[in-house]
């Protein structure tokens, strides 16, 4: 575990929405949550993967996500995502970006995947009224 990981433990989580999305493959259904802290921080986590491919179900910040995709080429493999995953399944990766596919901040272009406005998420989130995570 990252000291990420262990700040974000250490908040209190309100969850925004809760939804699912098919896999990139198309072969499972994936359960997300999209969550934020008092501080208004953005959080998005997997709960579940209808096939057996194993994840990482931690809270990860958007920003963190965000800052890692607008830094890296354009367009851009789901492998992006693996600095923040180190150490976790490898499915992970591609389930996250899958999320981020379904909510709109990445669209999916002939030579892999590319950012689209990460604005509208945030914005939502802001208008939502939370309450306390429930388990997945």
């Amino acid at each position: 575990m990252n000291v990420l990981e262990n700040e974000i433990l250490d908040k209190e989580i309100r969850i925004i929405k809760t939804k699912s999305c098919p896999s990139l493959s198309g072969k499972s259904t994936l359960k997300y949550k999209i969550g934020c802290t008092s501080e208004g921080e953005i959080l998005v986590r997997l709960c579940k993967n209808s096939s057996p491919g194993k994840y990482s179900g931690q809270f990860i910040s958007l920003n963190t996500i965000l800052d890692l995709l607008k830094k890296a080429e354009s367009p851009f493999k789901w492998s992006a995502l693996t600095p923040i995953f180190k150490g976790q399944s490898i499915n992970t990766t591609g389930f996250m970006m899958a999320v981020l596919k379904n909510e709109g901040l990445v669209s999916a272009i002939e030579e892999g995947y590319e950012l689209q406005g990460a604005d509208a998420l945030k914005n939502h989130t802001k208008q939502k009224r939370a309450r306390r995570a429930p388990k997945c």
